[in-house]
């Protein structure tokens, strides 16, 4: 079996475009949460998107969001690391 540990309850809202991750970016940092739009990581999508990257404490306030402003997402991961190297586990 293989250990992980999470790294900072860190997470990442994955988008089927780049226009989403950004639109939802704004809606999120108009309500002061911290969050960080990143290109998505070849780990999880190998086409050119991006993801927003949050704090596992806004995990209900970013799905909520998600739902209430109807954009489809490809999913949720959790940031994890093992043996120093990053690993991505869908948890939405």
């Amino acid at each position: 079996m293989r250990e992980t540990k999470v790294l900072e309850n860190e997470y990442l809202a994955v988008f089927k475009s780049q226009n989403h991750a950004i639109y939802l970016y704004g809606i999120l940092i108009k309500k002061g949460i911290q969050t960080k739009i990143i290109q998505t990581p070849c780990k999880i999508s190998t086409s050119c998107t991006h993801s927003i990257r949050f704090s596992e404490e806004y995990m209900d306030t970013v799905k909520k969001e998600i739902i209430d402003s109807g954009i489809k997402i490809r999913g949720i991961y959790k940031i994890t690391n093992y043996k120093g190297k990053k690993d991505y586990e869908k948890v939405y």
